[in-house]
């Protein structure tokens, strides 16, 4: 089944409740990623939007707008490009099409103040393929069609009850056999009538056809009272903050640790979550290089204040992305909230020996031995790469030690070996 969802007209609305999220203090851009922040604002911002809010729900489940920042704003991708491959992934997972899941893709990166003047905007596409006797092309949208319970005669005999059958997209409707009859539909259909005259009585097959609708009704109320318990107004979303560091001064505003050097080897992941309820708790997850797995967590921390600060000593051996999430419970896996990514990148570091040391001025004559320990995933690309030499040494005939150069020069004229 593929379900067609997009936009239904003229879209401006949508852009201003987007954008109200991101700029809100209390939600900001995360926000655009939980399906529980999404479902409870976009009822209040769009509520006569329900095919539009729809999608953007469903695409904040898939995490829509935290892909597209991690392309565009870590990768570098542009935007047009990672719009494309996102919405190609939403649609393959989903029931959307392909036109629906671009205006979804298009729209959130609009909101995260991305560049979507490349993108080419899509027809705006219905909520459901229209079928036979269902408008099309050319035919009105119908009115929401209504169940109506018969009219029965007997001692149970009352006036026709009527209930919607329409609901928020996503939640589950609930209709007996024969509700949907034709010509219920009119208006005035719910006021008392003209008297009727009196009807025999019922035989036993007719009460036993009263006592089963009458069941039917009853469930349809029990339907109605769980519908509203379960989609009660969620509580507020948990809002989190994260940042990397490390002992070593950033590198082009790069957060980065020596692999297997004591001392610089270690990061600290820094976070704040508020908002947040009794029992929840703090996770950390890692996502290391090539990125092919999905993030899994690697340590846990119960929250215990409304607004609490948190604190990971990680020691990665490849480039990895760190999250902070909230879970509601600690065995649930599904995160009331994530984080942006922080990356944390990997440099080697080299460890000298000389095995030849001749140094009779003004010429001297070494031989060095360098050891550079390698993450055994990375060690094939390593061993590929070309070594280059920056040399530096002011000489002199004789006298103190000279001051050290400022410059490093490309030294093209050494020899190397491999043990």
């Amino acid at each position: 089944m593929t379900v067609h969802g997009g936009p239904s007209g003229d879209t401006d609305e949508v852009k201003a409740a987007l954008t109200s999220i991101v700029s809100d203090p209390d939600y900001g851009a995360p926000a655009l990623s939980s399906r529980r922040a999404m479902e409870s604002l976009l009822k209040d911002l769009l509520p006569d939007r329900p095919r539009d809010a729809a999608i953007l729900v469903a695409a904040a489940e898939y995490g829509i707008a935290a892909s597209l920042s991690e392309r565009v704003e870590r990768e570098g991708m542009d935007a047009s490009v990672a719009v494309r491959l996102v919405a190609a992934s939403f649609s393959q997972a989903t029931a959307f099409t392909p036109e629906a899941c671009q205006w979804a893709a298009t729209e959130l990166a609009d909101a995260l103040g991305m560049d979507t003047t490349a993108i080419p905007s899509a027809p705006p596409p219905s909520l459901s393929q229209p079928g036979p006797g269902q408008p099309g092309a050319g035919q009105p949208a119908q009115e929401p069609r209504e169940m109506r319970v018969p009219r029965q005669a007997g001692p149970l005999a009352s006036e026709p009850i009527t209930a919607p059958v329409s609901a928020w997209p996503g939640q589950p409707v609930y209709a007996q056999p024969g509700y949907a009859q034709p010509g219920y539909a009119q208006p005035g259909y719910a006021r008392p009538g003209p008297p009727q005259p009196a009807a025999p009585a019922a035989s036993p097959g007719r009460r036993r056809t009263a006592l089963t609708l009458t069941a039917g009704g009853l469930a349809a109320v029990v339907a109605v009272v769980l519908i509203v318990v379960l989609h009660k107004h969620p509580g507020p979303v948990p809002v989190i903050t994260v940042s990397a560091s490390s002992d070593n001064s950033p590198s082009a505003g790069n957060v980065y640790v020596y692999y297997s050097d004591p001392g610089q080897s270690t990061a600290t992941i820094s976070g704040m979550v508020s908002r947040v309820g009794r029992g929840e708790i703090a996770a950390l997850t890692a996502q290391p290089f090539p990125f092919a797995r999905p993030p899994r967590v690697i340590a846990r921390t119960p929250i215990a204040a409304r607004n609490q600060d948190l604190s990971f000593l990680v020691t990665p051996s490849l480039e990895t992305r760190y999250r902070i999430e909230v879970l509601p419970s600690p065995d649930s896996g599904t995160p009331l909230a994530t984080s942006a990514a922080r990356t944390v990148y990997v440099a080697l570091v080299a460890r000298p020996r000389y095995t030849r040391n001749s140094c009779p001025r003004p010429k001297c004559t070494v031989t060095i031995q360098l050891t550079v320990p390698v993450a055994p995933a990375a060690l094939h690309a390593e061993e590929a790469k070309r070594i280059l030499f920056y040399w530096a040494i002011h000489r002199v005939p004789s006298g103190p030690e000279p001051s050290s150069p400022t410059t490093l020069s490309l030294q093209d004229n050494l020899s190397f070996s491999t043990p």
